[in-house]
């Protein structure tokens, strides 16, 4: 299953190259925090950053940050642009990407993508 866990914060409206107004839910899915920095050597993984080229210069000194700081402690990194697009296009192809990129990884290191403790957790609390 693919998707993203958020809060949906409003509408607003895009158009396409018809001119045709497509409406649109904005959904607030904020990052995923880091709970754990380990080694590379120990690990045996590495950081994939999703980039928005129009990200804010802010945003871009975290990423420098970010990538230095993962790089120090043998973490090899890797960033990704976001695909070319309208903004709504970028967000959900690093969306996309993020999930496909971690189901591979989960498959070549002999895990199964499918098994999400933390989302089967939250559907049993849902469901009561």
């Amino acid at each position: 299953m693919i998707g993203i866990i958020g809060k949906k914060i409003g509408m607003t409206q895009v158009f396409n190259d018809r001119g045709e107004q497509i409406p649109v839910t904005v959904v607030e899915a904020p990052p995923n925090p880091v709970v754990k920095v380990t080694d590379k050597a120990v690990a045996g993984f590495a950081a994939v950053l999703l980039r928005d080229p129009d990200d804010h210069p802010r945003v871009v000194a975290r990423f420098r940050w970010l990538e230095r700081y993962l790089a120090g402690r043998g973490v090899q990194v890797e960033t990704v642009e976001a695909p070319e697009g309208d903004p709504m296009s970028r967000v959900l192809g690093c969306v996309a990407l993020g999930d496909w990129v971690s189901y591979y990884v989960a498959l070549l290191h002999g895990s199964d993508p499918s098994a999400l403790p933390g989302v089967t957790s939250l559907k049993q609390a849902l469901s009561t």
